[in-house]
């Protein structure tokens, strides 16, 4: 079955479902973007493309994270489901904490993350908290 016959079932079956946590919406976009010539590879090559680290957290737990975190000597697999604040600093885990807990739709801080050597490297942290308590992070290493 050809992949543009699939979503098009897909959608179809989702149609009539109610959509209390957003995903029929998050869904079609992402059928519209797909719809565009953009694909998830083209998507995911930006995403190991970024200078800047980019992760998906649940709550305080890594469970994607990009090729950038090799700046600070890391292979992803070091951070894969572990908890973000394993790599603060203790002087800055208050300050991450209150970070990942912000409930608005967006937060940043400022915290050190330990590099693989033990140094310690200034960051910013952008995070975006969803409906379903992932949290989207990006850090950018000052």
């Amino acid at each position: 079955m050809a992949v543009d016959t699939l979503r098009s079932s897909a959608l179809a079956n989702l149609v009539n479902m109610k959509d209390a946590s957003g995903y029929l919406g998050k869904i079609k976009k992402l059928n519209e973007t797909l719809d565009q010539g953009v694909t998830l590879d083209d998507l995911m090559a930006m995403w190991d493309l970024s200078s800047d680290v980019m992760m998906i957290l649940d709550r305080d737990k890594v469970i994607h994270i990009n090729n950038a975190i090799s700046v600070m000597g890391y292979d992803r697999d070091d951070w894969h489901h572990k908890s973000i604040l394993d790599f603060c600093a203790p002087n800055d885990k208050a300050r991450l904490v209150k970070c990942l807990e912000h409930q608005d739709k967006a937060s940043k801080c400022r915290c050190k993350i330990r590099t693989k050597t033990g140094a310690e490297a200034l960051i910013e942290i952008s995070i975006s908290v969803t409906k379903q308590e992932r949290r989207y992070a990006i850090c950018r290493i000052l």
